[in-house]
């Protein structure tokens, strides 16, 4: 036997409909000299797990490396044997109660409950005629093997070591094929080992045995560590990030006739929110009360809450805090507001800046500072006064602020939503408020002085808002008006929040303080999504799971794209210019210790799990997915179960693992995990299961293998063969508009070439990838390294008189590597693997050579059809100028193309780095491998 294929990767195969057989369950073992294939199917994936172990440990025996002592078991028998002279000093062979083996093997695998394993003994025991006697060594073994070993981590060990432990080596290929990374030493190889490890004698062998391997893969999160950390640029201004946000936080319960308290504060706060409601009446005593007006909830003494987020404002993060305040009191008590808001926040609270904010010198326009200017600062949102008249004028009497009151009748909630902007639920409502309706008070200026960055406005439409230009308006909108916005006009709702703060808040409806989704608003580039946060389900899993990044600070930096001075942006497209479209694979492996559901009294503790996989981003990326039930099992449920996804755009993708108990009428909430698509650690992971609550379930995990390409397609895994796959693989050229325009049209015509060239860079060089992969009997998913190693396996070194003597020669000190034959006699198969793999060179070559020249001239274009579109959008300078025709067709494709354009420059210049990226890995993988000849 040469070699064990796993999945569908041999022609024979690939002849067949996808729909036939599970990728899974079938494998194919390679043999002979001429490399002749049996191709084999399981009748599920357990069996095909046992085949494949058992395969590759008999070629392990064949190539005669069984002669090792078995290092596990001498260590399982020094354990045990330590512990019974400890316990036991005076008896003559070793052995244990029942209880003192139970501990023992808790202290060795602290994985697995001590009630459960204390169970699973007693059932052994049961099994055994000498039932109630002590435990001895022989059955020791065989419980802690049976209780601890997980079969999935089992046939890991064995497909990537080809025996029961992995040498240094071994772990470097793990580690770089499998979990992603880079140029890993010798040394940080021996340092796991050592870290993990438990046996003290593997870990002067330098071995790594199932039980240190466990426990490294337990200690690998699928979570990026970078992102644990304040890792995303900060100086951007304000308007440019999601930002953590609440609404009525003072409330801990439903809106209308719950508590209020400053826990809300505090917990909001904790949780590293930035964004905090207060809404404030009359309280006796000239003390100013937080309270949900026209509802029966309690009140809290606005000072207590003051001085709660003083104490804790800058615990969880340092960068600003906003305090939205809708004042609702006399102007009395409003004096009294600013006194205590200046006295206890001091220098934290913003008293100075510009009240149209900062003026940018590139381009003269102004926006909002950056978050990194603001740090440790806390901004006030409020209503704001004009500003007062010079002395020379007779001052005109200060303005009325209008807070609309609207009758119950004619509101959602029924009068249990408060006054100001939360009082009408629609734009249409706002525009048509009947006279009577209107309420007139009085704001005191001291607090209107507070007010500098973020000046409360109501939304009317986003022209008008961009004819007020003033980029320190925070608007309003509730989530019904948000939805048909984002789906009437997303490219606008996107050119507006890349300037303005805006916030969304939930209907009054939702008097339970249920959640709408954040998801739908973010896609828009609504930087504030305000979220009940006492409330929890799938809304706060999101809403959790995107501040989480970035060092769960408070602030997402939001996508390129939606940054851009040109809306290049539709959430409706399937493509997005300038984001390479990810192809994810996620393989749901095992769970392990699942709770059982809460609330499930009428049901036994055994239970059903099963997992769903849900996707959340712009609509063409959502999407759902689910496993097996696995039945009576919640100790250690495997599902071995693939499932491919494509992500038009990966940035705003968040992914959900969710745990589920399998009931006839509905199905019972176990454990969850949310993160961002961009935290995403590829490789094998196991992930800390959440509850309902979004605490950590102890020793709970979902152990799962993440694969990412970012090539253009979709769909199945590759099923049907090179053709079908390159068919799927062709890309669905979009085409550049003629906009009737003389000078816009000769433009087009020009680039045209090198618009599609720089398609074609990329199909073709992808093509070629998934070519040689195929051929290497790798899946999709492989990377370079896999693949290279896969394709010197095909050519095992042949015996001679000097020794043996590899049929490869490979050049790597080159631009490009090469791997060229020494003349020793080949096979046809290998040769067409060596054939696929000159052929990607050639197409990297031929990117690097030309990608510059085709990315400049799109550049170009760009550049010259942009200032052609600002001209469209004022009247001309001068008589002279190209007069173009200010119709809404023409201004539609031409923005159209320049969306194009620049898709298909970044296309170009991706292309150039994945190129010099997969050359510069080869060379690598090349560099790191033994057996063959090299030469300069």
């Amino acid at each position: 036997m040469k070699e064990v294929l796993i999945g569908k990767r041999t022609d024979v195969f690939r002849a067949k409909e996808a729909s036939d057989y599970a990728e899974d369950c079938a494998f194919s073992i390679v043999y002979g000299v001429h490399y002749e294939t049996l191709d084999l199917l399981a009748k599920d994936v357990d069996e095909a797990n046992i085949w494949v172990t058992g395969l590759m440990s008999l070629m392990t025996i064949t190539n005669g490396n069984d002669h090792l002592v078995d290092e596990r078991e001498t260590w399982l028998v020094e354990c045990f044997e330590e512990r019974a002279r400890a316990v036991r000093p005076d008896e003559h062979k070793a052995c244990l109660s029942q209880d003192e083996v139970s501990c023992l093997i808790y202290d060795m695998s602290s994985t697995f409950p001590l009630q459960r394993i204390k169970q699973r003994i007693k059932e052994f025991q049961r099994t055994k005629t000498d039932e109630g006697l002590l435990v001895d060594v022989d059955c020791f073994l065989e419980l802690y093997k049976d209780i601890t070993t997980r079969p999935e981590i089992y046939h890991l060990l064995i497909r990537h070591a080809n025996k029961e432990y992995m040498t240094v080596d071994d772990l470097i290929t793990f580690l770089e094929v499998e979990q992603g990374m880079m140029n890993v030493s010798r040394e940080h190889a021996v340092a796991l080992i050592e870290q993990f490890e438990p046996s003290s004698s593997s870990r002067t062998n330098c071995h790594l045995h199932i039980e240190g391997l466990t426990r490294f893969l337990l200690s690998e999160s699928c979570f990026d560590p970078e992102q644990r950390l304040v890792c995303q640029d900060m100086t951007q201004p304000l308007a440019h990030y999601f930002i953590a946000s609440s609404h009525n936080t003072y409330l801990v319960e439903d809106q209308l006739k719950g508590p209020s308290s400053i826990e809300g504060y505090i917990q909001a706060l904790i949780n590293g929110c930035r964004f905090l409601e207060m809404d404030v009446w009359d309280g006796s005593d000239d003390d100013p009360v937080i309270f949900h007006g026209h509802t029966l909830t309690s009140k809290v003494p606005f000072r207590r809450a003051v001085e709660a987020i003083r104490i804790h404002a800058f615990e969880k993060s340092h960068y600003p805090l906003i305090l939205c305040i809708e004042v609702h009191c006399s102007v009395k008590q409003q004096l009294i507001m600013v006194d205590l808001l200046k006295t206890s926040l001091g220098p934290m609270l913003l008293l100075s800046g510009a009240r149209d904010g900062i003026i940018d010198e590139a381009t003269g326009l102004h926006h909002l500072p950056s978050p990194e200017a603001l740090k440790n600062k806390i901004l006030i949102l409020g209503r704001k006064l004009p500003q007062p008249s010079p002395p020379s004028q007779p001052p005109p009497p200060p303005p009325p602020v209008i807070l609309t009151i609207t009758p119950e009748d004619d509101t959602a909630g029924g009068g249990d939503v408060t006054e100001d902007d939360e009082s009408a639920e629609s734009i249409s409502a706002r525009n048509n408020e009947r006279p009577g309706s209107i309420k007139r008070i009085r704001l005191a200026r001291p607090f209107s002085d507070l007010i500098n960055y973020c000046q409360f406005q109501r939304f009317k439409s986003f022209t008008h808002s961009a004819k007020q230009g003033n980029c320190c308006c925070v608007e309003s909108i509730p989530e019904c008006v948000a939805l048909k916005l984002a789906h009437s006009t997303p490219e606008e709702f996107v050119q507006h929040t890349r300037r303005f703060l805006t916030r969304v808040y939930p209907s009054g409806i939702r008097v339970d303080s249920s959640n709408f989704s954040p998801q739908d608003v973010w896609n828009c580039g609504v930087q504030i999504a305000a979220m009940n946060y006492q409330s929890v389900g799938l809304m706060m899993d999101m809403n959790t799971a995107r501040f989480s990044q970035n060092g769960n600070c408070g602030y997402v930096l939001k996508p390129t794209v939606m940054r851009e001075d040109v809306p290049l942006y539709n959430i409706h497209k399937k493509e997005i210019p300038g984001v390479t479209p990810h192809t994810v694979h996620i393989k749901i492996i095992s769970a392990i210790n699942l709770p059982k559901p809460t609330g499930a009294a009428t049901k036994g503790d055994v239970i059903d799990p099963f997992a769903k996989l849900e996707v959340y981003g712009i609509p063409s990326d959502c999407c759902e997915f689910r496993t097996k039930t696995v039945l009576n099992n919640g100790v250690n449920p495997v599902f071995d179960e693939t499932f491919e996804f494509r992500l038009a755009f990966p940035d705003l993708a968040l992914i959900r693992f969710v745990l589920l108990d399998d009931e006839c009428i509905g199905d019972d909430f176990i454990a969850q995990y949310c993160i961002p698509m961009d935290c995403m650690q590829t490789g094998y992971r196991h992930v800390r299961l959440k509850s309902l609550y979004g605490k950590d379930i102890p020793n709970c995990y979902l152990f799962i293998h993440i694969a990412v390409t970012n090539k253009n397609g979709g769909g199945k895994s590759m099923r049907t063969g090179i053709s079908g796959l390159l068919l799927r693989h062709q890309r669905q050229m979009e085409s550049l508009k003629p906009a009737g325009v003389k000078v816009i049209d000769d433009l087009l015509k020009n680039i045209t070439p090198a618009f599609k060239e720089a398609a074609e860079l990329k199909d073709n060089v992808a093509r070629a990838i998934l070519i040689f992969k195929e051929e290497c009997g790798q899946n999709q998913a492989a990377n370079v390294k896999q693949c290279v190693r896969s394709l010197l396996n095909k050519f095992p070194a042949v015996a001679s008189s000097g020794g043996e003597v590899s049929p490869l020669k490979i050049q790597i000190h080159g631009a490009y590597p090469e791997i060229g034959l020494t003349g020793l006699t080949v096979s046809e198969h290998p040769r067409k693997v060596l054939t696929a793999f000159d052929n990607v060179i050639a197409q990297c070559r031929y990117v690097i050579d030309n990608a510059d020249r085709v990315t400049a001239a799109l550049a170009g274009a760009h550049k010259t059809l942009l200032e052609l579109y600002e001209e469209m959008q004022a009247p001309p300078t001068s008589p002279g100028g190209p007069r173009l025709k200010k119709t809404a067709k023409i201004s539609e494709h031409v923005y159209w193309n320049i969306r194009l354009l620049k898709g298909h420059g970044d296309l170009a210049e991706q292309t150039l780095l994945e190129c010099q990226d997969f050359v510069k890995k080869v060379r690598e993988a090349l560099s790191a491998s033994s057996g063959v000849t090299h030469y300069v």
